[in-house]
């Protein structure tokens, strides 16, 4: 909206330049500046008013939502509508509309076995490195290793935990290792893009870490 609203007032310029024997634009020129000007001015603050997000609080903590749930979520004394919590991007809310919740920290929100549960994700503490996590929402145990016999990178990760490891960035194949058997993912690994490995009964898949809206409680 801003860019054609901004070139159809710059045409209207140019056209009035273009023309301004015909409209004596020398002898007015300081009015058609001055209303250039204020027709600029207009559509910055629709702009700034309408288009552009709200910013991260301060005591901001980030929550994502990963698979359906049913009706209402309780986390941390409040209600959230699915639509609240976006899935797969993290949402950040400020932390004093949230009883027990750490600010700057991460959660994730999920059903395991049934039944919601909020997990606290381990912490980011070192921008330099790329953090993978291993969220296992699997009856049995999982790990994270690289493929073709590689070292492990993850160790075994119970039911309906998350467990993360730090490492340099580096292009590879890790291989996620499930009772039903190994998936190899080939993965670029970038300094701030965090990966999360998912694993449930169907499948197992990468999530790249992302941030969605700021949601402002009542």
């Amino acid at each position: 909206m801003f860019s054609s609203q901004l070139g159809f007032f710059f045409e209207l310029f140019l056209e009035l330049f273009t023309l301004k024997i015909k409209f004596c634009f020398w002898k007015y020129q300081s009015l058609y500046l001055a209303l250039f000007a204020f027709l600029i001015s207009t559509v910055k603050t629709e702009a700034d008013d309408g288009i552009y997000p709200l910013p991260v609080p301060s005591d901001a903590v980030f929550i994502r939502r990963i698979g359906e749930i049913e009706n209402k979520i309780k986390l941390f004394g409040m209600d959230f509508d699915q639509s609240d919590l976006p899935e797969n991007v993290y949402t950040a809310i400020s932390s004093p509309s949230l009883k027990g919740a750490e600010e700057r920290s991460f959660y994730t929100v999920l059903k395991v076995n049934d039944k919601v549960e909020i997990l606290k994700e381990p912490k980011r503490s070192d921008p330099s490195k790329v953090y993978l996590f291993l969220l296992n929402n699997d009856r049995a145990p999982v790990s994270l290793k690289v493929a073709n016999g590689g070292p492990s990178v993850i160790e075994e990760t119970e039911s309906g935990h998350i467990k993360t490891r730090a490492v340099n960035p580096v292009r590879a194949t890790l291989s996620v290792v499930a009772q039903s058997g190994e998936q190899d993912f080939d993965v670029m690994l970038r300094r701030g893009v965090n990966l999360t490995f998912y694993v449930d009964k169907n499948e197992a898949r990468v999530i790249e870490n992302a941030f969605g809206p700021v949601l402002t409680l009542p």
